[in-house]
């Protein structure tokens, strides 16, 4: 590529702030969880590092991209502590989520594109110097975004295919029928066209946004599309930060004459950066047509063993992954936990499942995803779910420094109805199942957490 349209770089100044602003919550809430997430034993056995050094180092670079601060070295070293943190040390940590697969990618384009030309320190500062006006940004910085996208929803769209629940229409009424992975109930009545249209609706979408993206015409009613469905996923659950980041890849894509930019559409040669970045493209989409191969609806999974294990992780790290989530296996005969402190002084629900069976608030995000998906789980995934509610246990504990002896902590479960269509009473069903107990952990000394706790999984 040797020249190409070229357009202003408000829209990719956009995005680095909104990108950033979110990169930047997640870092906040891994300090907020930082005992949970990285000690072997919350507050008894500690991480062998302190992970707030390098947190705190990767707050500023944040609030140096979201000012547009040495942009380019900020983006830089951004990416390699995404790559670091969300690539590697989360995930064997076991509290990887599906946001990270479009945090490891949006910082790859950030690392490339020259989000700096505007709505930045450096632009300031280049001016202040009596510097030229900063050149177009060649357009393929700008359809790395609608590319990244694309891949993303057909890989969606290929395991929603394979998905039973997701054939019958039933995939956004199952959770909340079943209540305990929801954030809140939404007030909308129990219509089957109207449950169903929406499940169907998503899927459409992402079978179609990869074919009319190319269409010039079409970005803005995609986008507001594609925005109004993930503010509707961080309405339903406590997914806020994963909606803001695939927020913030939309924002490239709306016509920079929306952010006070002039539309003119000049040459823009392809510098460094651009061919970077279409060399990427290339990588993505090879390694995205890899991935497809271990999706049912194509051929089932050709790669398997070790190395499926070797090749999903190599891709991760070029930020490429399956998009498998929210599937039938996550509500089949889930085992809602909640963890209840009787004390002295009464009884505190511990803030991780409320007693109607909703999240509670100290889920959402990643700290979310590695509760619901395991804590709650039954049959094979049962140990570990033990070893997980020990985890949090003593996390709560941890934190408030509680005097040992003074109380327990007892561990409620209640069964759920699967429903096999949209039906109030399921609903209501599951609303008012009761809690029973499954167990306790007495005297809490955290010591004896490991111990007391492995009966739960029974």
């Amino acid at each position: 590529m040797s020249s190409g349209d070229g357009r202003d770089a408000r829209p990719l100044a956009v995005f680095r702030i909104a990108f950033a602003f979110t990169l930047l919550c997640e870092v906040l809430q891994l300090i907020r969880f930082r005992h949970l997430v990285f000690d072997d034993v919350p507050f008894i056995a500690p991480a062998r590092f302190d992970i707030r050094l390098i947190l705190g180092l990767w707050l500023l670079i944040l609030l140096a991209l979201m000012g547009g601060v040495a942009t380019r070295i900020a983006a830089a070293l951004n990416l390699l502590l995404t790559l670091a943190v969300f690539g590697i040390l989360i995930r064997l940590r076991h509290f990887g989520y599906h946001a990270d697969t479009i945090y490891i990618p949006g910082a790859m384009l950030l690392a490339l594109i020259p989000s700096e030309r505007t709505l930045s320190f450096d632009a300031w500062r280049a001016r202040r110097a009596g510097k030229a006006p900063p050149a177009p940004v060649n357009a393929v910085c700008f359809a790395a975004f609608a590319v990244l996208l694309a891949i993303t929803y057909a890989d969606s769209f290929l395991w929603k295919l394979s998905s039973p629940m997701w054939r019958h229409g039933l995939a956004i009424w199952t959770p909340v029928a079943e209540v305990f992975a929801c954030a809140r109930i939404p007030p909308l009545p129990p219509i089957p066209w109207l449950w169903k249209g929406m499940s169907y609706g998503a899927m459409i979408f992402e079978v179609l946004f990869p074919m009319t993206i190319w269409f010039r015409r079409a970005r803005i009613p995609l986008a507001v599309a594609g925005i109004a469905m993930h503010l509707g996923i961080a309405y339903l659950f406590p997914l806020p930060l994963f909606s803001m980041g695939m927020i913030a890849l939309y924002l490239p894509l709306i016509p920079g004459k929306f952010y006070g930019a002039e539309e003119s559409r000049s040459a823009a040669p392809a510098d460094a950066g651009s061919r970077a970045v279409s060399w990427l493209l290339g990588v993505w989409v090879i390694a995205a047509l890899i991935l497809a191969m271990r999706v049912p609806p194509l051929a089932g999974s050709r790669i398997g063993g070790r190395a499926a294990v070797m090749t999903i992780r190599a891709l991760s790290l070029l930020g490429v992954r399956s998009h498998d989530v929210y599937l039938d296996g996550h509500f089949t005969e889930p085992r809602p936990t909640m963890l209840v402190f009787e004390g002295r002084d009464g009884r505190i629900v511990l803030p991780y499942t409320s007693a109607s069976g909703l999240t509670g608030p100290a889920l959402y995000g990643r700290v979310y995803s590695n509760w619901i998906w395991t804590a709650t789980m039954s049959g094979e995934a049962a140990a570990e779910g033990s070893r997980v509610i020990r985890r949090y246990a003593a996390f709560w504990l941890g934190e408030r420094r509680l005097p040992v002896r003074v109380g327990r902590i007892v561990v409620y479960r209640r069964r759920v109805v699967y429903p096999h269509d949209v039906d109030a009473s399921v609903l209501r069903a599951n609303q008012e199942a009761r809690w029973e107990e499954a167990g306790e952990i007495s005297g809490l000394d955290p010591l004896l957490i490991r111990n007391a706790l492995d009966a739960t999984a029974r």
